[in-house]
């Protein structure tokens, strides 16, 4: 059985939007996995593995996945794509919509430098930060040193 597909309300350019999210599972923990850019919070289901891997997250507390604005079932990006901080405000509006106070932020590839943000920017919300396959930016900067 898939869990209901729910829709926490962000704003761009003040105009509202819903980010489709999803909940499976119960516990004193709340872990909230971010996967690469495209994303669908149905379409996961149905690949097996990967189903199987959410389902062993959401054994360790309630597990909390979400669609990007813009992607998956969430509303199409408006005509400004949103900021990093856009994005991280949309992960406050599911954390709310959920009720969810404080959670374990996992950040795989493209959702690392996001969940960094997240992470500084509402150091309250977070309990612990799991970073897979990625980095704080994803391109080299100036200030990068060569090898």
């Amino acid at each position: 059985m898939l869990p209901e597909t729910l829709y926490a309300r962000c704003s761009a350019d003040g105009i509202a939007c819903h980010i489709a999210y999803q909940t499976l599972g119960s516990g004193e923990r709340d872990v909230i996995f971010m996967s690469a850019w495209f994303s669908h919070v149905d379409g996961r289901w149905e690949e097996p593995r990967f189903a199987a891997m959410l389902r062993r997250l959401a054994s360790m507390g309630r597990l909390i996945v979400f669609d990007r604005r813009g992607s998956g079932a969430s509303d199409p990006l408006p005509s400004a794509a949103p900021t990093w901080e856009d994005w991280a405000d949309d992960i406050l509006s599911v954390m709310d919509a959920a009720g969810s106070k404080r959670a374990t932020l996992i950040g795989v590839g493209d959702s690392g430098p996001l969940a960094i943000l997240f992470d500084a920017t509402y150091p309250d919300r977070v309990s612990s930060l799991v970073l897979i396959n990625t980095g704080a930016r994803l391109v080299r900067g100036d200030d990068s040193r060569g090898a």
